[in-house]
């Protein structure tokens, strides 16, 4: 099984947010660089997060990821942490996001 690049989590207390038109147009490789779509992709999403907070001021409750782009990658890492928040390890975005859930006070 491959693990993922990113997990991305937000909680909302108004409406859920589909953030699948990030996708509406195909993302092709960049064949130069070697990056595969992943970088893209994560970027895309992130542009698509921001977006809808943007436009229709609808912040998360909670927002959390975790990703595994390599360092040279730090501009999409800048944008996921405008869309997510700070980068945290897995067990604790998955922490928090418990503590989030069950009315305590995550980081």
């Amino acid at each position: 099984h491959t693990l993922p690049r990113l997990v991305a989590v937000t909680v909302r207390t108004d409406q859920p947010i589909n953030l699948v038109s990030a996708f509406e147009e195909p993302i092709v490789p960049d064949t130069e660089k070697h990056t595969g779509i992943a970088p893209a992709s994560v970027r895309r999403l992130a542009h698509e997060q921001l977006t809808a907070v943007r436009a229709w001021g609808n912040k998360p409750a909670f927002a959390a990821h975790c990703h595994t782009l390599a360092p040279e990658h730090r501009e999409t890492a800048a944008a996921l942490e405008e869309a997510f928040g700070r980068a945290r390890a897995f067990d604790e975005v998955l922490s928090d996001l418990r503590t989030h859930l069950t009315g305590g006070d995550a980081r």
